[in-house]
């Protein structure tokens, strides 16, 4: 491993010195991922040589994490896409730009995308938000224990994980197919949490921000002040 590798390498320190000077919270990077860390555009970074998708798109990032759950066939071929985080500022214009945040430590997975204010939000409120919601995440990153699950797990059971999912652009979905979420209303209330799905569990977290950080967070607490691993079946 370089010298390089062992730290933070020189993108990561741009990254957090360009986030930082908007006055936002910058997230915490998993050691193992500090040393591999690429700008792809102006406000966006990653650990990914190549990125699959913008940040912005959502959708697709929920859907490839979900899928690794839903889909039995990937599951026992492949163990999906690794450990990987990604920040990203990106949107279709005044009113839809968002900050995206990717995290992937396993069984740790969250994909939280949160408006930078718009004529609706106030921008105070929005870098408020965002960093509560970024706190939140490095709480979860260290409540939530590292570790792959074992690939020689007996057919049929599930990996462990503890997922979170949400945007301020959509409302709660189906758990089955990430692609049919509400469409954004910003003048309804916050949807609640989804109840436990049968095929991804209780540890699962998707919909409203304002909603389901708290919830995961609240099981995340209470796990490990039990002493259990919150992301264990």
């Amino acid at each position: 491993m370089s010298a390089e590798a062992k730290g933070e390498c020189e993108a990561l320190k741009i990254a957090r010195a360009t986030v930082t000077k908007a006055k936002l919270r910058f997230p915490k990077v998993p050691a193992e991922l500090q040393g591999v860390f690429f700008k792809y555009r102006n406000w966006c970074w990653g650990s990914l040589e190549t990125p699959i998708a913008d940040p912005y798109e959502y959708d697709l990032w929920g859907r490839r994490i979900l899928e690794e759950h839903t889909d039995f066939g990937r599951r026992v071929r492949r163990r999906g896409l690794g450990n990987l985080v990604m920040l990203g500022q990106g949107g279709h214009g005044e009113n839809a730009m968002a900050l995206t945040w990717v995290l992937v430590r396993r069984p740790l997975e969250i994909v939280l995308q949160l408006t930078q204010g718009d004529d609706r939000t106030d921008p105070a409120a929005a870098r408020k938000a965002w960093d509560h919601a970024i706190a939140a995440c490095d709480e979860l990153l260290d409540l939530v224990e590292a570790g792959d699950p074992s690939p020689t797990r007996p057919l049929g059971r599930e990996f462990d994980r503890f997922v979170l999912c949400g945007s301020d652009f959509y409302g709660a979905g189906k758990l089955e197919d990430f692609g049919e979420l509400a469409p954004y209303d910003p003048s309804a209330p916050p949807a609640p949490p989804l109840p436990p799905s049968t095929s991804l569990g209780p540890r699962v977290f998707i919909g409203n921000p304002k909603i389901v950080i708290p919830a995961a967070l609240e099981r995340a607490r209470a796990c490990r002040k039990a002493g259990k691993n919150p992301a264990a079946p």
